[in-house]
């Protein structure tokens, strides 16, 4: 069985990625942020191997991991042992095999499961200085329940308890010359009107088939009639400090219920050229912002455990005051890459490595003090 290090300095974090990322990597065509991670990976002295969850053997504790042969300059497969650190970029099925990597004594650099809407939502709403910045949310128990909640709101979204990148969201606007607007992103924009709210009801029940959560809309920035919200990139570095690497602010297209699919800009750029903020008003904002996440990051911790990186999504109203939206355990980067230089993209995957010596070598550090949190 091989060993990933040589070096007893070096330690090996194993990546957990999809099916379809793997054949990308066997046909030598490596996703960009696989490629990123692999040049962390050489300035911070860590080993690096990526495998799918059918190229483990728990009972034979190995791993068949594809790693970047230096010799051959390709992407080759071998046996590995286990990790010293595993970061998730593909979904662990259920808690037993979570416990496995556990049992073997595998660290967690991202959380090992991903974040509940409903439940990060109640996590927020316990912290004093964050709950009036949660929007209204509420299990939707059935149809007759978003009925309710638009007797005091005029836009209801409505979110799967899991999702990513724009899934399963849904908006639905009540317009004030009698009935309704429904939105949401599915490989494209889909829109539509109806005189009743219950000519919805089909559209939503096969939207989700399982639960779903509602939330009242806000009234946030717009531009020129386009939504805009932020992407923040948050991790934890070297030293085991919570570090904002990157806000990203994005400009959705007309009519989208989210800016996922949208342009990007720095957070500088877009808060001078857009909104015409001095220098001294950009840099007073960022730092209320920068708070703002610090927070939300600290406090999702509560009920997940220490997180290596977060992907926060938020806004402002038109009142500047600034709204949680979601987060993510693992962060695709897209707003990232559209809107950054390469130093500031290439130091969120180096902190992302730093941070997994970190935790490795954590018998010598200060250990973390979990307090638990519990949501029903």
């Amino acid at each position: 069985m091989s060993k990933i290090s040589s070096n007893s300095n070096e330690i090996a974090v194993g990546v957990l990625i999809t099916r379809r990322a793997l054949r990308r990597l066997q046909k030598q065509r490596p996703p960009l942020n696989i490629i990123k991670l692999y040049q962390a990976s050489e300035i911070s002295n860590t080993k690096l191997y990526m495998f799918t969850l059918r190229k483990i053997h728990f009972n034979r504790n190995i791993i068949y991991g594809t790693y970047f042969n230096r010799s051959t300059k390709r992407w080759e497969e071998r046996p590995f042992s286990f990790p010293d650190v595993l970061y998730r970029r593909s979904s662990i099925p259920n808690q037993i095999i979570q416990e496995k990597f556990k049992q073997k004594g595998v660290k967690f650099l991202n959380s090992p499961k991903g974040f509940n809407n409903w439940k990060v939502s109640q996590l927020l709403l316990k912290n004093k200085e964050l709950s009036s910045h949660i929007p209204l949310t509420k299990k939707c128990q059935s149809i007759n329940d978003v009925t309710q909640m638009f007797k005091r709101t005029n836009t209801v979204y409505l979110k799967s308890y899991i999702g990513g990148r724009g899934k399963k969201v849904m908006r639905i606007i009540k317009l004030p010359q009698k009935g309704y607007h429904c939105s949401y992103y599915n490989n494209q924009l889909v829109e539509y009107r109806a005189k009743t709210f219950e000519a919805f009801q089909k559209t939503i029940r096969s939207f989700y088939r399982k639960r779903f959560i509602m939330q009242e809309g806000i009234d946030l920035l717009t531009i020129d009639g386009y939504l805009v919200d932020m992407r923040a990139e948050i991790q934890r570095n070297g030293r085991g400090e919570i570090e904002v690497t990157a806000i990203a602010v994005r400009r959705g297209k007309k009519n989208s219920p989210i800016t996922t699919h949208s342009k990007s800009y720095t957070f500088n750029s877009f808060y001078k050229n857009f909104l015409n903020y001095t220098d001294e008003q950009v840099n007073m904002f960022k730092n209320e912002v920068t708070q703002f996440l610090t927070k939300i990051y600290e406090q999702v911790e509560k009920g997940y455990g220490r997180c290596g990186e977060m992907g926060i999504d938020f806004a402002v109203d038109k009142n500047k005051k600034l709204w949680f939206i979601e987060c993510n355990s693992r962060s695709a980067k897209v707003s990232l890459h559209k809107a950054f230089d390469n130093v500031t993209i290439n130091r969120s995957f180096l902190n992302l490595l730093e941070y997994a010596k970190f935790i490795a070598n954590e018998k010598n550090a200060r250990k973390y003090v979990r307090t638990s949190i519990t949501i029903k």
